[in-house]
């Protein structure tokens, strides 16, 4: 089974800060997909050597991105990374360029994130002074210790992402089966909405010998205006 998952970033970013919060982005959710052994293909060389410690990282922010991934990368019981060139990527490649620009073309088979702030510069909440009736905190709270989410799509991603700033520093011998809780949470929603978009795709089988052909849409592979080819192929099935 393969994810497309893309990342939009509403903040000013360089290459390698951009390529650290798509790193700490695809870690997170292997993470919360229960992914026990992890391969990360990166294109910045900077990063990998950072990862594996044969780069010293010097600047305070790559000092921060670097101290994250680690904390992630402790997660899995199995974690490497290597460089793979931009260019030998055509799909990270095709994801670049229509993140750039406009999301109406997606296919719903691409899940995009906008992200209006950095890794980096989350804060975490030490406590939280109790008032009478609901707060804005009270909906980011339930969602970090319970995994409670909004009925409607749009909130629950807008709180999904500002919850992710924060984090509930009390009762520290239960926060993690707490996070694992809400990381489960967050898994079946996910789920739900990938049966939501699955359930308009007409499925079939494909057998050797057979040929298909793959949207040209999202690959971008010929680029010929709006009186192109919509496919690309046919493709052998082997």
């Amino acid at each position: 089974m393969e994810f497309t998952y893309a990342l939009r970033f509403g903040f000013n970013a360089t290459n390698n800060e951009a390529e650290y919060e798509a790193l700490i982005a695809g870690l997170r959710i292997a993470s919360q997909m229960g992914i026990q052994n992890l391969q990360a293909n990166v294109d910045s060389k900077l990063v990998a050597n950072m990862v594996n410690g044969i780069y010293i990282a010097k600047e305070s922010s790559m000092i921060k991105y670097l101290e994250k991934v680690k904390n992630l990368a402790n997660t899995f019981k199995g974690f490497s990374i290597k460089q793979i060139p931009i260019g030998e990527n055509k799909k990270a490649d095709s994801l670049r360029k229509i993140t750039s620009t406009s999301f109406a073309h997606l296919s719903k088979q691409v899940l995009v994130e906008e992200l209006m702030e950095k890794e980096i510069d989350e804060k975490e909440i030490l406590a939280i002074v109790k008032e009478e009736g609901h707060t804005w905190m009270t909906l980011v709270y339930e969602y970090l210790t319970k995994g409670v989410l909004l009925d409607e799509k749009k909130k629950a991603r807008t709180l999904r992402r500002k919850a992710r700033r924060y984090a509930v520093i009390k009762n520290l011998d239960l926060l993690e089966e707490k996070r694992e809780q809400a990381a489960i949470q967050e898994a079946r929603n996910k789920a739900k909405m990938e049966g939501y978009y699955n359930a308009r795709v007409r499925s079939t089988s494909c057998h050797p010998g057979d040929f298909v052909c793959r949207n040209n849409e999202a690959s971008h592979a010929k680029d010929g205006g709006k009186l192109g080819p919509k496919w690309e192929g046919p493709y052998e099935f082997t």
